[in-house]
């Protein structure tokens, strides 16, 4: 099982003080370049190389620089928990109906604030003008009171008021009503008493306080809100004869679409590529993580380490996608362990498959590539009947001589062109797979369609040079394989309303017909039949997780 580094807070605190007090860039390559008489290309070369620099003070900057990156990760997730509560509030208050521009008046309103537009300089309460005196020369946008209402059927309850500047444009209107609601949404303070006012917005252009820049970022997750605007890229991108896109443009269209000033929506895009990459950080690391429960590496860091901590998974995992209970049965004939346990945690189960689908968009192979795949007959007659990838299927740029064990060898011949969504687990986890590299694992996603050829002749004289054992005269065949692109809807598995399949009663079916296939009795027929319709959903859910790795990870 793999480990991970933790830096205790203490430690960073320390480190921290001494990247600012002991590292300097300047000196460091003034020194090098005095010393060494190296370029500024080559001081950088060294840089970049830092995993092989062994110079002390170079090790120690390139350490710093992790540090750095390390804390880096604090304001995405400052980001990331605003954003949250923004979603929150966005779904309370207008359910699945999201959509550009924001309406924020009526999200407002659903917070229970009415909106009131005066003219704070023909103000004279006392509040108006000890803020004009606290900001001379600027002038007051939006304030906030709220106040507890007293009397009647309403008593108890909370009443508040969003003032706003009259003679604003929408745009900055719109800004500073969801402004006003970010005070409300991150405050510290408990502003319900008989009059609570929320100190004035000033300006719209300054730098700002700590509470004001939250406020702010509150604003900008309510008004472009990180999946649509996401979702609005992807469709401009589409949509754009040029590539990449003009920023300004991006801008500009953005503006119109999510009536933001200008100024705005270019802080707010920041905050939308600052949880983009946050988003990426954390979904490669769930793709490793599936990939190494995959390949018996480790148990990843999860919730349920029930699920995680079961070895050779992947041999139960595999055999729900075929049709009938052939391939268990197969496998349990082989001593291979088929574990009814797998079902303890669904929703675990789907997202393992989700993980692995991505991870073979994430990691394809930029050029073409052939592996190589000893099967049981049995499962390459599915394969070579449906025309598809039917699991998750392991294969290697060597033939690995061990699984002529199997019953029945066939080996499989694949050609992968490029940008063929596969993953080679070597090239995806580096030095966590290192112990296993001898395998040479690429591993292919179910749902691949494939055009098969029988090909004896060609292959067989090179069988001897590939491998060192009696495997060429035990196989009953060999194919060579071109891979294609995944299927479409029409020749998906199941239907849409396949979903329905996945109930409990056809789970714990399934259980018992494992349960029965391990032990090497007959399972119950009906069960059997619960059970088999419980993979048509279960295979149709992991065919539509490739179709989500295409807009997630491809269509970025």
């Amino acid at each position: 099982m793999s480990t991970k580094k933790t830096t205790t807070p203490s430690a960073k605190k320390t480190f921290v003080k001494e990247i600012k007090d002991s590292i300097d860039f300047s000196s460091l390559y003034t020194n090098y370049n005095h010393e060494k008489g190296l370029s500024s290309e080559n001081f950088l070369s060294l840089i970049r190389k830092s995993s092989s620099a062994k110079n002390e003070e170079i090790s120690k900057y390139i350490s710093s620089n992790e540090t750095i990156k390390e804390l880096f990760s604090n304001s995405q997730l400052l980001t990331e928990i605003i954003y949250g509560r923004a979603e929150k509030i966005l779904s309370s208050a207008l359910g699945s109906d999201k959509k550009f521009p924001i309406p924020v008046r009526k999200v407002a309103q659903h917070c229970g604030f009415e909106i009131v537009e005066v003219d704070f300089q023909a103000m004279t309460d006392e509040f108006t003008w000890t803020e004009l005196q606290k900001n001379l020369g600027k002038s007051a946008i939006a304030r906030m009171q709220m106040r507890e209402k007293l009397f009647d059927d309403e008593a108890g309850t909370v009443a508040g008021t969003i003032y706003v500047q009259k003679d604003l444009d929408e745009n900055s209107k719109r800004f500073a009503i969801a402004h006003e609601l970010g005070h409300f949404v991150l405050r510290t303070v408990n502003p319900i008493g008989l009059l609570y006012i929320e100190e004035a917005c000033p300006g719209l252009y300054d730098f700002v306080q700590e509470r004001e820049f939250l406020a702010n970022t509150f604003a900008y997750a309510l008004l472009l809100p990180y999946h649509l605007t996401y979702d609005e890229k992807k469709a401009y991108q589409r949509k754009s004869i040029n590539l990449p896109i003009d920023y300004s443009s991006w801008i500009i269209h953005l503006r119109d679409l999510s009536q933001l000033p200008e100024y705005h929506v270019v802080l707010a895009y920041e905050k939308v590529k600052l949880l983009h990459m946050s988003h990426m950080r954390h979904l490669q690391q769930e793709m490793k993580d599936a990939l190494e429960f995959y390949a018996n590496l480790a148990v990843p860091s999860a919730s349920s380490e029930e699920f995680w901590g079961k070895y050779n998974a992947h041999v139960t995992f595999n055999a729900l996608f075929y049709d009938k209970t052939t391939s268990e049965k197969e496998r349990a004939s082989e001593n291979k362990t088929i574990d009814p346990s797998i079902f303890d945690d669904e929703k675990q189960l789907f997202q393992w498959a989700k993980m692995l689908q991505y991870a073979c968009w994430y990691f394809a192979s930029q050029k073409s590539v052939t592996t190589y795949r000893i099967c049981r007959k049995v499962d390459a007659d599915e394969l070579l009947a449906k025309k598809q990838t039917i699991s998750f299927t392991s294969t290697s740029y060597k033939i690995l001589s061990e699984r002529a064990d199997i019953r029945d060898p066939v080996l499989l011949v694949f050609h992968i062109p490029p940008r063929t969504p596969c993953v080679d687990l070597l090239a995806a986890l580096g030095k966590d797979y290192s112990e296993k590299n001898e395998e040479q694992e690429v591993t292919l996603p179910p749902f691949l369609s494939l055009r098969v050829r029988i090909s004896h002749a060609t292959i067989f004289e090179n069988l001897e040079k590939l491998i060192d054992s009696t495997l060429p005269s035990r196989l009953v065949d060999i194919y060579e394989i071109d891979v294609g692109e995944p299927i479409s809807e029409s020749n998906a598995p199941g239907n849409r309303e396949s979903s329905n399949y996945l109930n409990d009663n056809n789970l714990e079916a399934g259980r018992r017909v494992l349960t029965a296939i391990s032990k090497g009795v007959d399972a119950v027929e009906s069960d059997v039949d619960a059970y088999l319709l419980w993979k048509e959903g279960f295979r149709r859910k992991v065919w539509e997780f490739s179709q989500e790795a295409w807009n997630e990870i491809v269509d970025r």
